[in-house]
């Protein structure tokens, strides 16, 4: 039995992982304000309470 493949499958999948969540977290950082913006246009997403 080979146990070093599913060892290296499994590292290719970490690392493949934090590639993904590396370039999520550019894209938050990159529209951040897009984001705060849409929220302020759209307040009703953020809470159920009515605006006054």
């Amino acid at each position: 039995m080979n146990h070093d493949g599913g060892k290296d499958d499994t590292t290719l999948r970490t690392l493949s992982t934090i590639r993904t969540v590396q370039s999520s977290h550019s894209f938050l950082r990159d529209n951040v304000r897009g984001l705060f913006g849409f929220f302020l246009h759209f307040p009703v997403v953020i809470g159920p309470e009515p605006a006054a």
